[in-house]
């Protein structure tokens, strides 16, 4: 009996690691959502006044090469008429069927009514790219559901006051801490294209 389990446990170990593989270098396209609602949102209850107004939809663009992690999201939010974006850089590892993700990076959001560029979050931005280093940046996490080649996932952007001019990188623990009420989530489908 022993044995039998020993040969099941490994017969599925293998067949779930191929089942995940995505191989050295993986590029995933995908669609995505991400709620205008944080987590303060949840905890007050405003959540269940839920409206699809609060909700920006888009594309995104995923390459990860061994453990690093490249992400771009391309978003329509018709709450505040614009477009906007996320570009960050982190690592990813992949467990069994599960993808494991977090970095760092910038929002960019332009405005079609006051046709107004701006990078960062709420805490520090800037409308001017050249002087990106004073944008403040965001915590980027997030898991994903390896099924072959789709995968189906869940992430959480997290406002900081880091920014590279201030050179603050140690702020980012604190942040995780008292920001954390900010983050808004978000959800996405994606598909290996490579």
């Amino acid at each position: 009996m022993k044995k039998f389990i020993i040969v099941m446990l490994v017969a599925m170990t293998a067949v779930t690691g191929l089942f995940a593989s995505r191989g050295v270098v993986n590029v995933t396209l995908g669609a995505v959502a991400q709620s205008s609602y944080d987590i303060d949102d949840v905890k007050t209850g405003e959540i269940k006044n839920l409206s699809l107004e609060k909700f920006a939809f888009g594309a995104e663009l995923e390459t990860k090469v061994t453990l690093l992690d490249f992400d771009v999201k391309a978003l329509y939010d018709s709450a505040n008429k614009g477009i906007s974006g996320q570009v960050g850089a982190g690592v990813a590892f992949d467990i069994v069927m599960v993808r494991a993700k977090a970095g760092l990076g910038y929002e960019v959001g332009y405005n079609f009514d006051t046709k107004e560029l701006h990078i960062g979050n709420g805490n520090g931005y800037c409308t001017d790219v050249s002087d990106f280093k004073n944008a403040c940046m965001n915590i980027n996490a997030g898991a994903d559901v390896l099924l072959g080649d789709f995968s189906i996932g869940a992430f959480a952007t997290l406002p900081t006051n880091v920014s590279i001019a201030e050179g603050n990188w140690k702020d980012l623990l604190t942040c995780l801490k008292d920001n954390w009420s900010q983050a808004k989530l978000g959800v996405m489908i994606g598909y290996s294209i490579l």
